[in-house]
């Protein structure tokens, strides 16, 4: 039922009526079968119930649907789907309080971790991934660090040395030192001659990949009273005899 308009009409220019109150046109007001009654003001803001503006629902306490900031009922971080789990996740997702909630994939799935410095990267079981640091560790070798996927930086521990130039087998020959080849190569249990890095003309080295190893006059002494001497041909020591080596016990043999 609509309402009569409040005295005989608005004065000229000025927007009240004869009574000096607001003119409502009359259509603006209607009441409801509940007695509600819903305005619209001539400017054109919604009134609820309530006569509160900005108020879309018209409840009875004025408040606005979805404005309370749930995701869940909004969208929020959800409102793409939750089809995209992530590389440890199982999908398709459920959106629980405006996130996207997944299954975890089982312990040892494969993943990629992005980190360049692991390797083996596997799956936790509780959504994470994660690998295996790679390893740095070379032998006779120090200052190993792993940059952009690369262990680097590596120092020979003295006397050991890289005569080959890789380091996947570290610093691999200990150079100047008495006693540690012979004629097959690195030998520290029997040999008798000295490594070093490089190659030799010299008739009494012998060359191996990067290194060479220098024969001598040497002498060993395996226990008290006893000595041997080194093989010039094979590079390892004769068998013990009774006797002293005197000057020539344990030589660096080393090319002049």
């Amino acid at each position: 039922m609509l309402a009569c308009a409040i005295g005989e009409g608005p004065v000229s220019g000025s927007g009240f009526g004869l009574s000096g109150l607001p003119a409502v046109s009359a259509t603006s007001a209607e009441e409801d079968l509940t007695g509600t009654t819903s305005a619209s003001s001539s400017s054109g803001v919604d009134i609820g119930s309530t006569g509160v503006p900005g108020s879309t629902t018209g409840g009875s306490s004025g408040e606005v649907v979805g404005s309370s900031g749930d995701d869940s009922s909004t969208g929020g971080d959800c409102a793409g789907g939750c089809a995209a789990p992530g590389p440890c996740e199982v999908g398709p997702g459920e959106c629980v309080a405006g996130e996207c909630v997944y299954s975890p994939a089982g312990a040892e799935v494969g993943c990629d971790d992005e980190d360049p410095c692991t390797e083996d990267d596997a799956c936790d079981g509780g959504g994470g991934c994660g690998g295996v640091a790679l390893d740095c560790e070379r032998p006779h070798a120090s200052g190993g660090v792993c940059q952009a996927g690369v262990c680097q930086g590596f120092e020979c521990v003295a006397p050991w040395a890289d005569c080959n130039g890789d380091w996947d087998d570290g610093c691999e020959v200990p150079t100047g030192v008495a006693n540690q080849c012979d004629a097959n190569g690195l030998n520290a249990d029997s040999g008798c001659w000295t490594a070093y890095c490089g190659s030799s003309e010299d008739p009494k080295a012998k060359n191996f990949a990067g290194f060479f190893c220098y024969d001598c006059s040497n002498c060993h002494t395996p226990e008290p009273g006893q000595w041997q001497w080194c093989d010039h041909t094979s590079g390892n020591w004769y068998a013990s005899e009774a006797g002293s080596c005197g000057k020539f016990e344990d030589l660096v043999c080393a090319p002049p």
